[in-house]
């Protein structure tokens, strides 16, 4: 991919809505067909290959169907595929869109805004029902709501994360080899970029009933692809009597329904430690 083209093309769809549409809807010209070659082009700009089924213009939103984004390898496939002008953006003095997305029946939203040569995301709120995701490449299934909220800011060349204050929860977390048939509970992660930049960011988890998890670490966000950020970290873990078998497991392995667990590797492989 041509990094040298990617900020142009962020700037442009930015540029774009906030001022050639406004402008085409006051005049009441159709610009459906022109905008969608302009977002067609950027898209091959930024490297990658976009698609839809449908695409239409109401006032100053843009609204896609069955959108299709590839990228060399990686790939996303959206149900819709929202974005209007961000006047939270506007009323700090930056070009900036609001995204609305559904991903497999799960909303999502955030704020897009440029500056100084960074791409702020802000006011991330996803919420993903768990049990559809099909392809976690885990040996278990699991169910149970996960949502992710905060902030993140990247450096608008690399795509590389700056700094973020992100928040995840697991609610009415469950998990079991053939169905999510063991009740875990509810658990918190918290994730913060420190104030000295290139430095690991410190992550928190906490929760849990069935299986409670107290730990920490770091994670160290140095390329645009979560999978190669290197995680590391110590977690308590404690079993009660809610999931008699997986119990009874663990007692038989660890001799102890407590462990502490040593987290390392990558988010894309990682490996979890007994360490006593």
């Amino acid at each position: 991919m041509n990094k040298t083209t990617k900020p142009l093309s962020i700037r442009f769809l930015i540029t774009l809505f906030l001022v050639l549409l406004a402008v085409f809807t006051f005049i009441r010209w159709d610009s459906s067909a022109w905008l969608n070659t302009q977002i067609q082009q950027a898209a091959s700009n930024a490297g990658y290959q976009l698609s839809y089924s449908d695409f239409n213009i109401t006032g100053l939103t843009v609204r896609l169907q069955h959108v299709h984004i590839q990228q060399q390898q990686n790939s996303l496939n959206l149900d819709t595929l929202t974005i209007s002008p961000s006047l939270s953006s506007l009323a700090s003095g930056h070009l900036g869109v609001d995204i609305h997305v559904s991903w497999l029946g799960n909303p999502a939203s955030l704020s897009v805004s440029t500056s100084n040569n960074l791409l702020n995301l802000s006011n991330i709120d996803a919420m993903i029902d768990i049990s559809r995701i099909q392809n976690l490449n885990i040996p278990a299934q699991l169910s149970g709501l996960v949502r992710l909220q905060g902030d993140l800011v990247l450096q608008q060349n690399t795509g590389v994360p700056q700094s973020g204050k992100l928040q995840l929860t697991w609610s009415q977390a469950k998990a079991g080899l053939a169905t999510p048939e063991f009740t875990l509970g509810d658990y918190m992660l918290n994730l913060n970029s420190t104030d000295t930049p290139n430095q690991p960011w410190q992550w928190r988890v906490s929760g849990g009933s069935g299986v409670t998890l107290n730990g920490s670490g770091t994670l160290t966000p140095t390329t645009p692809d979560p999978k190669q950020w290197l995680v590391h970290g110590l977690v308590d873990a404690a079993m009660d009597n809610t999931n008699p078998s997986l119990s009874m497991m663990m007692q038989s392995m660890m001799s102890s329904n407590k462990a502490k667990l040593r987290v390392s590797g990558s988010l894309g492989k990682p490996s979890v430690e007994v360490v006593r």
